[in-house]
């Protein structure tokens, strides 16, 4: 029954993510302490830091009026809120691994939050400097005000971040513009050398690649593998077989190996070109250095091409 198939799908996904995820995450990095503060980082870089600010003030307060007010009194609107965005929360922050995309579903509670969290200002002003009567009309003026350029800046901050990391979509795939490059400017005598071991594979390039021990004229560098294998490279024993299901075999001293032909002191490798679309706004860049890496490696994944004096 569609009932059956959900439970095993549901049940799967739970076991997978509890595992680990291409080595994207170590057993060493993922306490329970350090599974619950990455949600923190989900939703900032999800929803931008602004929203998310003020999502989590809504939280509290609402958190707070349930403390303080008698169950009557409570409102059921808060209440709701609570009881969906708490428990998922929790449910998601034990998995071991776990995306921005998990947490699409609670963007409306929080939105609404938010909302909630600005809407309270005027009061949270009120209570933190008492004022008397000559000077209730000034200080509702900033009240006011003060609320009216908070949503905005909110607003706008959104706004903006939203359309940068979705200009990504709008423009050419990486790994398409790096075929294009190499299809017109490398001759199909000329191989062009990948690892010997590729996590990602499905991002690259349509194009003849060959592994090889030997020295090549072109070599391609896929950024989120060179990321994974480093981090490797530093501290090997933080991390467990299953840190890297679904993979079971991967050649690591190999692969270690070509990274540091390349790119390690004294290589005859140089960077020839670099393959990239990161967020943007009117043609500004828009950092995302520090984003959760399927955000910013898998999104939209960099390539660079090294020229070697054959």
């Amino acid at each position: 029954s569609e009932w059956n198939l959900f439970l095993e799908d549901f049940w799967y996904e739970a076991t997978h993510y509890h595992r680990g995820h291409f080595g994207l995450i170590t057993t060493a990095d993922s306490g329970m302490g350090d599974r619950l503060i990455y949600l923190w980082t989900l939703l900032k870089w999800g929803m931008g830091l602004p929203l998310t600010l003020l999502a989590s003030l809504g939280t509290l307060c609402a958190l707070g009026d349930l403390k303080k007010r008698k169950r009557r009194e409570y409102p059921l609107s808060d209440g709701l809120l609570l009881a969906f965005l708490i428990p998922y929360l929790l449910f998601i922050g034990i998995h071991k691994v776990k995306f921005a995309r998990h947490l699409l579903i609670l963007y409306p509670t929080l939105s609404l939050l938010a909302a909630a969290a600005l809407t309270r200002a005027p009061q949270v002003i009120s209570a933190l400097i008492p004022s008397r009567e000559t000077q209730l009309k000034r200080l509702d003026r900033f009240r006011k005000g003060l609320q009216v350029t908070l949503g905005g800046v909110v607003l706008l901050y959104s706004f903006v971040y939203s359309i940068s990391f979705a200009s990504i979509l709008l423009s050419q795939p990486t790994r398409i513009a790096a075929a294009n490059w190499i299809a017109a400017h490398i001759p199909p005598e000329q191989p062009v050398a990948i690892a010997p071991d590729i996590l990602f594979n499905w991002l690259l390039p349509e194009s003849d690649f060959i592994v090889t021990n030997e020295a090549v004229k072109w070599v391609l560098i896929l950024v989120p593998d060179l990321e994974v294998f480093e981090k490797y490279r530093a501290d090997p024993e933080a991390y467990q077989a299953e840190d890297w299901y679904p993979l079971h075999e991967i050649a690591f001293e190999e692969t270690l190996e070509f990274y540091r032909s390349v790119l390690g002191e004294g290589s005859p490798y140089i960077l020839h070109k670099r393959f990239g679309s990161p967020p943007s706004f009117l043609g500004f860049q828009i950092s995302d250095t520090g984003a959760p890496f399927p955000m910013r490696a898998l999104a939209h994944p960099e390539f660079r091409l090294y020229r070697g004096p054959k």
